[in-house]
């Protein structure tokens, strides 16, 4: 990502390559819901006869779930760690005896409040709220 869009996710900026990737590979795009976290898009489109929705997040401002992690470690224990694998990995070894990033936020998202779990992965829970309600509409 470029230098001048790092502060912050551009997801216009983000749109324009999805975009050009998917018609590259011959998806007919009918619909990208602007309605949605930065970070975070639902395309609606088509791939021959299949009619397809597309839910596409984007991990951290850096493009790295690193961010997001550190961000939940910050909001639960009060700590700040540096987004980066080895200062995550120290914490999990340190916190739960795993240096597996994987299974330490596993554990870390098992004590977890769920308001702090949407506050780090934004899009993620964004995302999973617009399965489940699509699920509600569809199912009698």
């Amino acid at each position: 990502m470029r230098k001048k869009n790092r502060d912050k996710l551009n997801n216009d900026y983000i749109k324009r390559m999805i975009e050009k990737k998917l018609l590259n590979n011959h998806l007919q795009i009918h619909e990208i819901d602007n309605n949605t976290p930065n970070g975070t898009f639902i395309i609606k489109g088509k791939l021959g006869s299949h009619i397809l929705q597309i839910y596409i997040i984007v991990h951290g401002i850096d493009l790295k779930i690193e961010e997001e992690i550190s961000k939940l470690i910050e909001l639960e224990k009060g700590i700040i760690i540096l987004p980066e694998k080895n200062q995550i990995k120290s914490f999990f070894d340190e916190t739960f005896h795993t240096r597996s990033i994987g299974k330490g936020t596993g554990k870390l998202i098992e004590i977890s409040n769920k308001r702090n779990l949407r506050m780090s992965f934004s899009g993620l829970t964004f995302v999973l709220n617009e399965i489940e309600n699509q699920r509600a509409i569809k199912i009698p």
